[in-house]
């Protein structure tokens, strides 16, 4: 069990850093291809086809390009320096950041979660580990499950936002369920990944052999009992006869 437990630890923690560095990928990726539909000057018809997932593109200071109406756009906007993700209230993600064009500055693209999703789904390889990308404050921003509505007060969301490391491990105990889980920093405003896997499940292989190594000492022990019992009459019942 300890040693299932270290290589599991290893394993989440990899996760995390692998979904992490996928995620800020395609964060970058989304952002740049929404730079090159600004630049290009186009009103993004064939863009919008070929990313489904994306709801609609606004530079800085300039009106939004969308496929349909127009969006509902936030209510500040501001030019950000960093990579920052957050959550509107009918489900969109709005990722704004830098862009490499100096005339552009910083460009804010509204996106379904799914866009994610798809990275998610497609590293995770097991439905074991659920993944969470959650905010500075810790708010769930996406996630592969039922998240938990205080998933900020949970030890590995705290320690996450906490923590001076990029990375980091942690097992805790919530709701009477043990659970292990690993963090990775995206970059960026404070957005992390957080992979979290129940030990009772990971674990189920080995309470199996235990149980049946607990059945099998018990068969073994009574068989060895029976044994001496009717080795022990060999002896005694000559000498009782004697």
């Amino acid at each position: 069990k300890q040693t299932s437990e270290t290589m599991i630890q290893e394993y989440n923690l990899s996760l995390a850093r692998l979904i992490g560095q996928k995620a800020r990928t395609d964060l970058e990726g989304i952002l740049y291809r929404a730079e090159q539909l600004v630049l290009s000057g186009r009103k993004g018809a064939e863009f919008f086809r070929e990313n489904p997932g994306i709801r609609w593109v606004k530079p800085f200071g300039k009106p939004a390009l969308s496929p349909g109406a127009d969006p509902v756009l936030p209510a500040a906007e501001t030019a950000t320096p960093s990579l920052v993700l957050r959550r509107e209230p009918g489900g969109l993600l709005l990722l704004s950041g830098p862009v490499l064009d100096p005339g552009v500055r910083s460009l804010t693209v509204a996106f379904e979660p799914r866009v994610l999703l798809a990275t998610f789904e497609g590293t995770r390889q097991t439905s074991l580990f659920e993944l969470f990308v959650v905010d500075e404050q810790g708010r769930l921003l996406v996630s592969t499950g039922a998240a938990d509505a205080a998933l900020k007060d949970l030890p590995i969301v705290q320690q996450m936002l906490s923590s001076a490391n990029d990375n980091g491990s942690q097992r805790y105990t919530h709701k009477g369920i043990g659970y292990m889980a690993s963090f990775q920093h995206i970059g960026g405003a404070g957005l992390g990944v957080i992979s979290v896997v129940e030990e009772d499940r990971v674990f189920e292989d080995v309470y199996r052999i235990q149980r049946q190594s607990f059945r099998l000492t018990v068969l073994i022990l009574c068989l060895a009992i029976l044994g001496v019992f009717y080795f022990s009459r060999t002896l005694t019942i000559p000498i009782v006869r004697l």
